[in-house]
């Protein structure tokens, strides 16, 4: 990627900055980039960071201070600022309030702008709960247009079996598909991110439907359980499920 005006917005998921940075890194070498942070991402100390060092670091990086005020974030919409914003990382309380409409951050605001300018957004979550509470904010934000996911898989699955995180080694490859109106996938480790926003609406379709229910062998029908159960809480599924839920999920997000 070249000669694009890239927005990189980074959020309070403090244990993926050392991730961030190399992406940011990468796409400053080419390209103009600004960043935005969130208020915990500006302001809060942690054993990864001291955030006074880590603002330094990105204006080192990039050249310019980021912006970190919600005044600063709005003037992406009328001055066009941006032609992709990636955020990365992407909290599970920033997936919640973009998908519910609050506007309460600098982060927010410049994806509402970007969303504005018609201009795509790309997402690298990170969250403990992605299997959990967040995972009717991601299904919902799947379909949303101009927004995309950096393909991301489970962490951890034994120590934080609900949780899931970004491949941000992918961050660049998914932002040159947004340019281009496409939503990137990984590989068989991933989540097939294109495909299972459509596939979950198909089976939700099916599911409200006792006749075309009813058409389903049981195989498919426990299947459609699952991957329902999955996006609804984690916690409804049996035990022997857990540990089977992200495979489930990518073989019913298959064509």
């Amino acid at each position: 990627m070249q000669g694009k005006k890239i927005g990189v917005a980074i959020t309070g998921s403090f244990c993926t900055f050392s991730q961030a940075l190399p992406v940011i890194e990468r796409l400053a070498r080419d390209n103009e980039v600004t960043a935005i942070l969130s208020p915990a991402a500006a302001t809060t100390d942690t054993r990864f960071y001291r955030a006074e060092d880590f603002r330094r670091e990105l204006q080192r990086i990039t050249g310019r201070p980021p912006m970190t005020t919600i005044a600063e974030a709005e003037q992406v919409g009328p001055q066009k600022l941006f032609d992709v914003l990636l955020v990365a990382p992407c909290t599970g309380n920033t997936l919640a309030k973009l998908h519910h409409g609050i506007t309460d951050t600098s982060v927010l605001m410049a994806i509402k702008a970007q969303v504005r300018n018609d201009r795509p957004v790309v997402l690298a979550l990170s969250t403990n709960d992605a299997l959990g509470t967040s995972a009717i904010n991601i299904g919902g934000l799947l379909n949303r247009r101009n927004l995309y996911f950096v393909p991301f898989s489970q962490d951890d699955h034994e120590k934080k079996p609900r949780s899931m995180a970004a491949r941000f080694g992918l961050c660049e490859q998914t932002m040159e598909a947004a340019l281009e109106g496409r939503q990137a996938d990984g590989d068989h480790r991933d989540i097939s991110v294109a495909a299972l926003g459509q596939r979950l609406a198909q089976q939700v379709n099916i599911v409200g439907s006792p006749a075309a229910a009813a058409g389903l062998g049981d195989e498919k029908r426990n299947l459609v359980q699952i991957v329902l159960s999955a996006f609804n809480g984690i916690h409804h599924l049996a035990d022997d499920q857990k540990g089977r839920i992200t495979g489930v999920v990518m073989d019913a997000a298959q064509p």
